[in-house]
Formats: structure tokens, sequence, C-alpha cells
């Protein structure tokens, strides 16, 4: 799909980007923190823009954390 977008980008836009998005699917595998919990003063989720960090937690990573951390405790 060839997209040339304008700036800035409609709503309809953004959904079209978004529908059309390859890696739409890896979104369920993050933990999205609501905006409220963050500090916010909207309902819905945060929008993610720290670049300096580990990004969002896992779904899987912190399975794996606390898994482990049962395999700690009975050591």
């Amino acid at each position: 799909m060839s997209f040339a977008p304008t700036y800035p980008l409609m709503e309809l836009e953004l959904a079209a980007l978004d529908a059309s998005d390859p890696l739409k699917w890896t979104r369920e595998e993050f933990e999205i923190p609501h905006a409220r919990a963050c500090g916010g003063d909207v309902d819905g989720e945060a929008i993610y823009f720290c670049g300096n960090s580990l990004g969002l937690l896992s779904k899987r990573g912190r399975q794996h954390m606390l898994e482990e951390l049962d395999v700690w405790s009975t050591r």
C-alpha cells in the first residue's frame, strides 16, 4: 500500500495505518498502563513515549519472572 500522508494526519488516516500494520498483533503482548495510573487526567490507555527505558512490560516477561520467583522461594 502506497501511503503519502498529509500533515497533520486525520483520525481516519491514523486508523487506516493502524489497521494495515503487520505488527498490530504484538500490542496484546504488553501491559499498557492506564493514563490515570501514570498521573494523567484522562481515561484510557497511556501513550508511551519514554525511549530511555526498558519499554512496556511484556506479559510473558511478567509470567516468567513470577515463575522464577516461585522456584527461588522453594530452594
